[in-house]
């Protein structure tokens, strides 16, 4: 398989009059449907257009008449109508809590995944609520049912998937079991998919849908290729190009649906051939953005790009080679919205001191942010250990602060300590190599010496190297719980677990001996996402593949 380095070092309208007594200032709800041909977008042109506005009422001389709402409204009006909008009949409607109008849309307010409903059989609802709608309970519905406990003893028996359905040679078998499945390979070896070692190249979006992305080689790298999954990793639609001509590819997913798709390459007309952080912006339907330049100041040399979402969109990180000293680098950071439009210029987070910083690792919990890398005096990292700075919304807060000690300390991993969908605590895992050892450690908000300790997850007789952490659901009376894989020799990749997994932990152990590299951890609700490079099947190369872990 060729590796990442080999592969990098190739290549290189209205009137302007208004009604008499109008508003002194529109409100927000101006905006009116295209049909109603006699709106002129909020303001009167006068007697011409027969006092009928697009949402600005004139008070009485405007007669009361406005685009949608009937005369007299008292002189404001109620926004534009989304038509009917209502709780659903049926036993669908028992999946959704409320239904109101929302700057021209129908919203609906569903419940949870997993709320029972439908008609009564043996005394109890034959459905479940799925995204909005009641279907019939049991393998295949989409909910993967995490099995009795102990205040629900009678809840039907655990699945260890549940992809929406009942066919086989996707991620989920048609008896709900986890099975491996392809996301890139070529049965006949002529190109590879290489993903970064340490680096996120699977997301998930506010919804759980799922991106995965990678760089499609040929001896040189060729493209960033991307792929869409459902939450229960069903494959959607054709293989979407990024982009030709970036690398080291990495992904986040937005609250809002969507993905934004990071990476760097020199788009400088001048200059030394300097790289640029860059990200595009996917769409929930497969549409690829145009390219963006994330940093606001492109005087130096900037790479190794890394994102994750952020309460109303993203925070990209990148290293930055400033030109003062020789090997001196910067860690800086920017945020944008979910349109991808800056929210902040560029944050510098490391200290003004002249180090070495690289291997970033950036991850977001509700409103808080951690970012990590590895820092030494020397080029060489030999005295390296891992440092982060917290941030709160758009501002970076106190500073910079050491996680590990000063033993070649590389390739830090950051997620939040809890499982999705549980409230945000501000309590993040790192993980991270340290003297040929691989730990986890929990960062909880507040002064780092107060921190737990860090545990050590490889064995003494390992050399081991780049971990990937995820949250497991903690047992009574612990403050956090993971599961962890990281890249062994002379072993097959480990897979540890601060708890005790499910059934599905034995036949990941045995998935894992197959992998060609360091996997990648992408928690979301009820587990995590593993994606690795591998070997088998019936490809004569290296091909990337994806195994769900369901909590326990």
């Amino acid at each position: 398989m060729a590796t990442l380095g080999a592969a990098l070092a190739a290549c290189g309208g209205a009137s302007s009059s208004p009604d008499a007594g109008a508003d002194a200032a529109p409100p927000a709800d101006a905006t009116v449907l295209p049909a109603d041909a006699a709106v002129d977008g909020g303001v009167d042109g006068g007697a011409a257009d027969g006092g009928v506005d697009g949402g600005v009422d004139g008070g009485p001389s405007d007669a009361g008449v406005d685009a949608f709402v009937p005369a007299p409204d008292g002189g404001s009006d109620a926004g534009p109508s989304c038509g009917p909008c209502e709780v659903p009949p049926g036993m669908d409607g028992e999946c959704v809590a409320d239904a109101y109008c929302l700057d021209g849309a129908c919203v609906q307010d569903v419940e949870p995944d997993g709320v029972a409903c439908g008609e009564l059989v043996g005394g109890a609802p034959a459905g479940v609520c799925v995204m909005g709608t009641c279907r019939p309970r049991g393998c295949g519905d989409g909910y993967r049912e995490p099995g009795p406990t102990a205040t629900e003893p009678d809840a039907p028996a655990r699945e260890g998937c549940d992809d929406g359905n009942l066919e086989a040679g996707d991620a989920c078998s048609p008896s709900c079991e986890p099975t491996l499945t392809l996301v890139s390979g070529d049965p006949e070896g002529l190109w590879e998919p290489v993903i970064p070692q340490q680096v996120p190249v699977l997301a998930a979006d506010g919804a759980g849908r799922l991106l995965a992305v990678w760089l499609e080689t040929k001896g040189v790298p060729i493209a960033i290729r991307a792929q869409r999954f459902t939450p229960g990793g069903v494959p959607v639609g054709d293989v979407l190009t990024i982009e030709e001509r970036g690398v080291v590819p990495t992904v986040a997913g937005l609250d809002a649906g969507g993905w934004v798709v990071g990476y760097y390459g020199d788009r400088r007309v001048l200059g030394d051939s300097s790289n640029d952080p860059l990200a595009r912006l996917v769409a929930v339907d497969g549409t690829v953005g145009p390219e963006r330049v994330l940093a606001a100041d492109r005087t130096n040399r900037q790479e190794d790009v890394r994102v994750a979402s952020l309460e109303g969109g993203f925070i990209a990180v990148w290293e930055e080679h400033m030109p003062a000293t020789r090997g001196w680098t910067a860690v800086v950071a920017r945020l944008f919205d979910a349109a991808g439009a800056p929210r902040t210029g560029d944050l510098i987070l490391s200290d003004p001191a002249e180090n070495r910083r690289q291997y970033l690792s950036v991850a977001s919990d509700g409103p808080a942010w951690l970012v990590a890398w590895s820092e030494a005096e020397s080029p060489m990292l030999l005295e390296a250990r891992i440092v982060a700075r917290r941030g709160q919304g758009t501002a970076a807060v106190g500073e910079p602060f050491e996680v590990s000690g000063r033993r070649l300390a590389v390739d830090p991993w950051i997620v939040p300590a809890h499982p999705v969908g549980e409230a945000p605590n501000g309590t993040f895992l790192v993980g991270y190599r340290e003297d040929r050892q691989a730990w986890v450690r929990a960062l909880p908000p507040g002064d780092v010496s107060a921190a737990p300790p860090p545990v050590r997850i490889s064995m003494e007789d390992e050399r081991a190297g780049f971990p990937a952490v995820a949250p497991l659901p903690a047992p009574t009376g612990s403050d956090a719980a993971f599961v962890a894989t990281y890249d062994a020799y002379p072993r097959a990749t480990p897979l540890y677990a601060s708890t005790p997994l499910g059934p599905e932990g034995a036949l990941l152990r045995m998935e894992l001996e197959a992998a060609d590299g360091p996997p990648v951890l992408t928690p979301v609700r009820g587990g995590t996402w593993v994606t690795f490079a591998g070997w088998g099947g019936d490809f004569s190369g290296p091909a990337l593949r994806l195994f769900f872990l369901a909590h326990p």
